[in-house]
């Protein structure tokens, strides 16, 4: 019997399927919905992604630095450069168990992150049961 799970094995007849993983194609400059903000999406440095606000519109926003942070510490840092994204890890095609950070609510919430298409990122954010959902435009690589 060994002898016969050792030859399905090197023969490729007993082969676990390959799990896909989500790639670091989730790299790049996205732009919300909206139209007024855009993350710049990175390597953390331990080949999970982090994203950091770059650039949001002065005439849509309605202060620039964090004004609606629990902490009260940081609520005069600036919204350009603070991290919006980080903690994922891979699983099947997508990056899960990571948090977003909402400026707009002062929020940290569960998130996933998906490719809809090369171009297109779904942003998914979940405080319990309840979730949302967001289509990021790809700006550059």
């Amino acid at each position: 019997m060994k002898r016969l799970l050792n030859l399905m094995l090197s023969s490729g007849r007993l082969a676990l399927p390959a799990m896909s993983e989500p790639n670091m194609s989730v790299l790049g400059i996205w732009e919300t919905p909206e139209k007024d903000a855009r993350i710049e999406i990175i390597d953390c440095g331990d080949g999970t992604p982090c994203g950091d606000l770059i650039w949001i519109d002065p005439a849509s926003a309605d202060s620039e630095t964090d004004i609606n942070n629990p902490t009260d510490a940081l609520r005069d840092r600036p919204l350009v450069g603070i991290r919006m994204v980080w903690g994922f890890t891979p699983r099947r095609d997508q990056w899960r168990a990571g948090k977003v950070y909402d400026p707009e609510s002062g929020r940290t919430y569960r998130a996933e992150l998906s490719l809809t298409d090369p171009n297109h990122l779904k942003l998914k954010g979940c405080f319990g049961p309840i979730c949302r959902s967001q289509s990021w435009s790809r700006i550059s690589n």
